[in-house]
């Protein structure tokens, strides 16, 4: 029975045993983690960028006075925090791993307590430098991101010069050569940036901007505007020139169509224009060459207007002419008619006034047949859109006057039938009065 109670008794204080030994253990670990975690944290400090940050605000710092001090001010704290607190917490955590071996975990989890702490305010230090160092580059920074885009708007322009240089006939070279310049401007704002000259950086990023912008805008309009001034508008102008001879030799009196003032002028202009296309001057080039396009359109124009003139002119003006030979005829008639039943009819006074007025009228119609006549006939040969244009003028003011005229010859005509029936009534009259007379005797 003794045996049994002391066996039992044994049990009991293994187990017991074991159990402290467990709970030390586990301890132990618990303390060894919270160690290997603050040491982790310590390492990520200790690896921080800030030495290569700082580099870059003494490179600043050389090449702009504004930063020496700040630099100064800077790197202090730096040295400070990588040399005596980092020293001070590597000694704490080398003191503290040898604890782990040698006291307890109680003992060392009140030390790692403690250098946690530091760690903490370490860390706090350095956010708090580099907080101050990133605010210092952060204009850089800025400056960077708001360069991007006019780089790649720069790059794709580039892209599409090259794609299309061979539009470019003789100011492929030039417009090359000013891409080439905004680049070196580019690289150049680069260099400041490095150098912390962020004043001149600003103002070179707003010249470089208004440059990209201004040359992609033409380059769209460029290739075709180059194409149309030196190529399409010198072959139109000879075209021109080469109808305007021919019209010339078919007999077409062309004096009024100024074509070797609009065509020296013309060629005059688009030197200009290729001479501003070479010095890349776009200001005002577009309305140079509409204009020059609408000369151009006005002297075909002004020929095709001759042409359809003389079609209908030589179609038109012998009616035209008959007519008014007509009208002449019936006009005297019409006087001789009014003269002899003037005597024998009484004519209302409108009707004088109405003849007065064409008379007017004929004398007027003489007056624009003289002047197509002196057309027709004069020594200078007159272009077919006057002699077509005064022709129209005679055959509209013989329409209107034949209206009038034949009105009041309808007038005399009526009192001419009136007098015929009267005439034939009193015949009647009279013939039958005979034969009753000649019954009654």
């Amino acid at each position: 029975m003794g045996w049994k109670i002391s066996l039992i008794a044994g049990v009991l204080v293994a187990s017991t045993l074991v159990v402290v030994l467990l709970v030390v253990f586990k301890n132990k670990n618990k303390v060894k983690k919270s160690f290997h975690n603050i040491e982790k944290k310590f390492i990520k400090i200790k690896d921080n960028q800030l030495e290569n940050k700082l580099e870059k605000i003494k490179k600043i710092s050389e090449n702009n006075e504004e930063y020496k001090e700040t630099y100064s001010e800077l790197n202090e704290r730096f040295v400070e925090l990588s040399t005596d607190k980092i020293v001070e917490i590597e000694v704490k955590l080398e003191q503290t791993k040898s604890s782990l071996q040698s006291k307890g975990a109680k003992d060392v989890k009140e030390e790692i307590k403690v250098i946690s702490k530091n760690i903490d305010e370490l860390y706090k230090c350095y956010l708090a430098l580099e907080n101050d160092i990133n605010e210092i580059t952060k204009k850089e920074r800025q400056l960077r991101e708001e360069l991007v885009p006019i780089k790649e708007s720069f790059r794709l322009m580039r892209g599409e010069f090259l794609e299309n240089k061979d539009k470019f006939y003789d100011c492929q070279e030039n417009f090359e050569d000013r891409l080439n310049k905004i680049e070196d401007k580019m690289e150049e704002v680069d260099k400041l940036l490095v150098n912390g000259i962020y004043s001149e950086v600003e103002e070179k990023i707003a010249m470089i901007y208004e440059e990209v912008e201004f040359y992609k805008h033409h380059l769209n309009k460029l290739p075709e505007l180059i194409s149309f001034s030196m190529q399409i508008l010198p072959r139109r102008l000879e075209k021109t020139k080469e109808r305007y001879e021919n019209l010339k030799e078919e007999g077409y009196p062309l004096y009024n169509i100024k074509m070797n003032l609009v065509e020296e002028s013309t060629k005059e202009k688009l030197k200009e224009i290729k001479q501003s296309f070479i010095d890349l001057e776009y200001e005002g080039i577009e309305t140079d060459i509409k204009k020059i396009a609408l000369d151009i359109s006005e002297l075909d124009e002004a020929m095709s207007n001759e042409v359809v003139a003389r079609e209908e002119y030589e179609s038109e003006v012998d009616g035209v002419y008959n007519k008014v030979s007509q009208v002449l005829r019936n006009f005297l008639k019409a006087k001789r008619d009014t003269k002899s039943i003037s005597g024998i009819f009484l004519i209302e006074q409108e009707r004088h006034q109405e003849l007065d007025l064409l008379e007017n009228r004929i004398q007027n119609l003489n007056r624009i047949k003289s002047d197509l006549d002196s057309f027709i006939h004069s020594i200078t040969k007159k272009p077919f859109t006057l002699l077509n244009a005064k022709m129209r003028e005679l055959n509209q003011y013989v329409i209107d006057t034949e209206k009038g005229l034949n009105n009041y010859i309808g007038y005399i005509k009526s009192l001419k039938d009136d007098s015929e029936a009267a005439y034939r009534a009193i015949n009647d009259f009279s013939i039958g009065l005979n034969t009753y007379l000649n019954k009654i005797y």
